[in-house]
């Protein structure tokens, strides 16, 4: 897809060490880049800050980004944002679960976020490539490390304030990383917060300017569990507040241990006072119960027949039964040469193997 006139053209150097190459994505504040280190020869994803409400630019004049004076206020305002949102990301550079950060610098009357290139596809691409729903025994042991590192993040004082399918990436080493800190703030500072929310994965309190907590993170990850179990986006809480039922996973077909689902749904109460306060009580009631224990070796056992029905809803290319055939006896062949080891190795690895034989890789 040929670059639009107001972002950076290939062969572009930022800062005398980026070299941009193509476009990932844009959003309303910013335009993402695959580009080089020409320095440490790395591939980088280079975030730019470009407000497109506030700010314009024409590439094929001139690099720098324009504002009228009118706008200068908020441009400059976001701009500072940007970098604060550097400044985060760094504080977490040894927590693998969050993306790293390399750099930050400012050129062409803007911001540049350099942050490690992840080859990957987030939680929403990979709920389509599961053809709507990830099953409960891959999805949940790779979400318990996430939960943990979002607990990391809070012990810092800070929320994220954005977790969703399309924050999270699932790397091809069967990880996870929170990716977009832009909307992080500090809850130690006694300050109103702007209004910033995800429909469907967004508390009742994100409507408002005060009362976000740690809590709030919880709401919006078991709202991202809730989408990636069922496929469904969670019924807005506003929509809620008004009555309109949220039906739980089980209504909707998915099989969790009761624990589990029980804490989803009590992590999706619109009251902050009945949700779970932190993450870390969170993992203990979601992971660390004997319910959940008890039932992990049923669900390995059970793995089995699961993702031979999981294969045949997966949007693969296969021209002929022979394909299908080849392809439900490579998941089989993995389950059987991992069944043995730990569960969540289990999950891992055939989690790669559906992602590689949807073709996303």
């Amino acid at each position: 897809m040929a670059n639009q006139w107001y972002q950076l053209p290939p062969g572009t150097i930022v800062g005398g060490r980026y070299h941009i190459e193509k476009v990932l994505g844009e959003g309303g504040y910013g335009i993402t880049y695959y580009g080089t280190d020409l320095r440490l020869k790395l591939p980088v994803a280079v975030k730019e800050y470009y407000p497109g409400f506030w700010a314009t630019r024409d590439c094929r004049e001139s690099l720098d980004v324009k504002y009228s004076q009118a706008q200068e206020e908020s441009y400059l305002r976001g701009l500072a944002r940007f970098e604060d949102e550097a400044l985060t990301l760094a504080q977490f550079h040894t927590v693998p679960e969050i993306v790293l950060v390399r750099d930050y610098l400012e050129k062409n009357e803007t911001g540049y976020l350099v942050m490690e290139y992840l080859d990957g596809q987030n939680l929403k691409q990979m709920t389509d490539g599961f053809g709507g729903r990830i099953p409960p025994e891959i999805l949940m042991p790779l979400m318990e490390s996430l939960i943990l590192a979002v607990q990391k993040v809070h012990e810092k004082g800070l929320i994220h304030r954005d977790i969703s399918p399309d924050n999270i990436m699932m790397l091809e080493n069967g990880h996870v990383k929170l990716l977009d800190f832009g909307n992080a703030r500090d809850v130690t500072e006694d300050r109103s917060m702007t209004l910033a929310m995800k429909q469907g994965f967004a508390p009742p309190e994100q409507y408002r300017s005060k009362g976000q907590g740690t809590w709030t993170d919880v709401y919006s990850l078991c709202a991202t569990v809730y989408y990636c179990l069922t496929g469904k986006l969670p019924v807005q809480a506003m929509d809620r507040l008004t009555g309109k039922k949220l039906p739980t996973p089980g209504e909707l077909g998915v099989r969790l241990p009761r624990c589990q689902e029980e804490m989803i749904l009590q992590g999706l109460d619109l009251f902050v006072d009945k949700r779970p306060q932190t993450m870390r009580e969170l993992w203990e009631r979601m992971y660390a119960s004997e319910d959940v224990q008890s039932q992990t070796a049923t669900q390995a056992e059970g793995m089995q027949s699961r993702i031979m029905n999981q294969t045949g809803r997966i949007d693969v290319t296969a021209a002929d039964s022979d394909k299908t055939t080849d392809r439900n006896s490579t998941l089989l062949s993995t389950y059987e040469d991992l069944k043995n080891g730990g569960f969540r190795e289990v999950c891992i690895a055939i989690f790669r193997k559906l992602r590689g034989l949807s073709g996303m890789e």
